[in-house]
């Protein structure tokens, strides 16, 4: 599986397509264990995309016990 480690937390990722490279950051909530996701989407027809669970989502680590508030800054360092 696709983990990266980064600041405090294994970030699950996931990469498809060809093309032009596009990170796509997705909306509170998202889970790319959900289907259909961006990667099934045109998008990943005609360019590579990069796209992650969130903090506390999907495959990355949820850390709310250790840390039970997290923000932008934090999550921007993610």
């Amino acid at each position: 599986m696709p983990f990266t480690t980064q600041s405090d937390i294994k970030i699950y990722h996931e990469l498809k397509g060809r093309g032009n490279n596009v990170l796509y950051i997705g909306g509170t909530g998202a889970d790319l264990r959900t289907k259909p996701n961006v990667l099934d989407s045109p998008l990943a027809k005609t360019h590579q995309v990069l796209t992650f669970d969130q903090r506390g989502l999907g495959q990355t680590e949820n850390h709310y016990r250790t840390t039970p508030c997290w923000n932008m800054p934090m999550m921007r360092s993610n």
